[in-house]
């Protein structure tokens, strides 16, 4: 999963609950330690990710911490870390993230790559991905290329190319669906089966874009 994951303890830490952690890249570390110290606030990193803090417990779950304002720290739970750590990408390869919005697996992805590197970040939603091009205008990058459309319109333009795709396809989210009476009323198995379609309809798209090496996680 790369140098800055441990993969000794990750799966315990997640099976013991939702673990809500905030993303920091590596440029704004020490400043959110100042800022966080300054609040009288403990600093906890995520055990099997470095650049990850948890929720300091000084504080209301939810309320604004130091540095949130600013764009150094990104709110995400720990599972959102997986997919992007799972595809272990390095300084200068060229990654897509297939279904990018709101970006915090684009900022891990960014992170791994060590800000080098060619990173499209693609999502079939606008409002969704200007809101994300705004927030890495917020913290400083520049690099990242940005587009927007179903997954075939990168086959488009791209054949060949990507090292690592990323591909945080739709799913029916059945964690939060049995979990709600009301949703579980609604959900019947055609959802899922209509869905496992469009996943398989997405991947197949996406298999030309990639370069010679097959890699790819979601």
């Amino acid at each position: 999963m790369g140098a800055s994951c441990d993969i000794d303890d990750y799966f315990s830490s997640l099976l013991s609950k939702t673990v809500p952690i905030l993303f920091v890249l590596p440029r704004f570390r020490r400043h959110v330690e100042v800022l966080w110290r300054d609040a009288g606030l403990s600093i906890a990193p995520l055990r099997w990710y470095a650049h990850a803090l948890l929720w300091p417990q000084e504080i209301e779950f939810g309320k604004e911490l130091p540095g949130f304002s600013q764009g150094m720290i990104y709110p995400m739970n720990a599972s959102s870390l997986i997919p992007p750590l799972a595809l272990t990408v390095s300084e200068g390869m060229t990654v897509c993230d297939c279904a990018s919005a709101p970006g915090g697996k684009t900022l891990v992805l960014w992170e791994q790559m060590k800000e080098k590197g060619f990173l499209l970040a693609n999502d079939v939603s606008y409002d969704r991905l200007h809101r994300q091009k705004s927030l890495f205008r917020k913290v400083g990058i520049s690099e990242v290329q940005f587009s927007c459309g179903p997954a075939g319109i990168i086959a488009k333009t791209f054949t060949n190319f990507f090292d690592a795709i990323l591909v945080d396809a739709p799913c029916s989210s059945e964690k939060h669906v049995f979990s709600d009476q009301n949703k579980t009323k609604s959900w019947n198995a055609q959802k899922s089966t209509d869905l496992h379609k469009r996943q398989v309809s997405i991947i197949q798209s996406l298999l030309p874009v990639l370069f010679c090496r097959l890699k790819m996680s979601g």
